[in-house]
């Protein structure tokens, strides 16, 4: 079956998209009716990622280690992005959280 049928499977709670070469395993953490918790490795420093570009650990690290971030990992209020289409994603840069 393709994504678009995948998108109305109700055992499919949302994707996650990866630009790392290899896939993230992300682990559910909790999950409710609102919300999932998990962990995965979403992007690695100093390798080139699937587009082929290179973060340096230093830059990503001072971008994280910001106040405004800070403040947002310290109250629990830091929210991933769900601005990007998931048709300009195939099924190999996603993984699934179910």
């Amino acid at each position: 079956m393709g994504l678009l049928h995948e998108l109305s499977n109700p055992n499919i709670a949302g994707y996650l998209i990866n630009e790392q070469l290899n896939l993230a395993v992300p682990k559910i953490l909790s999950k409710n009716n609102m919300f999932i918790e998990f962990g995965a490795t979403l992007q690695d420093a100093d390798k080139p990622n699937r587009n082929g570009r290179r973060y340096l650990k230093k830059i990503l690290k001072e971008g994280i280690s910001t106040d405004y971030i800070m403040e947002r990992l310290r109250t629990k209020t830091l929210y991933g992005e769900a601005g990007k289409w998931i048709a300009i994603h195939t099924s190999n840069s996603m993984s699934k959280l179910s």
